[in-house]
């Protein structure tokens, strides 16, 4: 019952911008959410546009399709498949669920897509990896923490462009990446340019690794630091060197 007294409420849900309608969208969005809360979910606002419906940890998005179809084949497999079902991913009360994400990572996701392309249902050229460059540290202002959700979901649902982007802005925050953290994102998200330089980092600096950073790294790649350091420590300490002894090991 509370499903679809969510779903007839929202449904009537207007996202004109014009000054007149300013006042029914307020009321409408406030009725809306009084009817969410009643069905244990939440609206979420700031991304409540038009025609896909998500759900992430029990707060419905609504968001632009096309978007997501262009830009990820899981997306154009998940909605190919919804078409069996009339109403999923196309009504609040039967919403695609999104499972194993967080609410934040899912808005950084969104964020960027919305910053790249303001309207989606206008066809757009798609950017260059050196524009995705300037957009990611431009006015789309996230942390590094954030691009890292961006990285996240943008690899786990084969997004390329906004993998790029998010690849690009966490390179151009070195400081905001100690070299543990890059060799554990490089190897979970296949980030191959971070790996052997972030390596060599950990193998030139004097202070040994603490506990945190053992607990990010595997052993194998504890090992491969460990043998160079052993190495080259009283030998060698370009970074020319360190790169090619550590290609010895991967």
């Amino acid at each position: 019952m509370a499903d679809s007294a969510l779903s007839s409420e929202l449904s009537g849900l207007s996202m004109n911008t014009n000054v007149s309608s300013g006042r029914t969208i307020s009321t409408t969005l406030t009725n809306a959410r009084a009817v969410a809360h009643k069905a244990g979910k939440k609206l979420d606002e700031t991304f409540y546009f038009q025609d896909a419906y998500f759900e992430v940890q029990d707060t419905i998005f609504k968001v632009h399709r096309r978007g997501f179809e262009e830009s990820s084949p899981i997306f154009r497999d998940m909605f190919a498949v919804a078409k069996e079902d009339e109403t999923l991913g196309l009504d609040p009360s039967n919403p695609i669920q999104l499972e194993g994400i967080t609410i934040d990572q899912f808005k950084q996701l969104l964020s960027v897509m919305y910053h790249l392309h303001p309207d989606p249902n206008q066809p757009k050229p798609k950017p260059t990896l050196k524009s995705s460059k300037s957009s990611s540290s431009g006015t789309t202002k996230l942390t590094a923490t954030q691009w890292i959700s961006v990285l996240r979901l943008s690899t786990m649902w084969q997004m390329d462009l906004y993998r790029e982007m998010a690849i690009a802005a966490l390179s151009e925050l070195p400081y905001s990446l100690p070299p543990a953290p890059r060799v554990y994102l490089a190897m979970r998200y296949n980030v191959e340019t971070w790996f052997v330089p972030a390596l060599v980092q950990l193998a030139q600096r004097p202070k040994p690794m603490g506990r945190e950073e053992y607990q990010l790294l595997d052993a194998d790649c504890l090992m491969k630091i460990c043998k160079v350091r052993e190495r080259f420590s009283r030998h060698c300490t370009s970074c020319s060197c360190l790169s090619g002894c550590f290609s010895l090991f991967l």
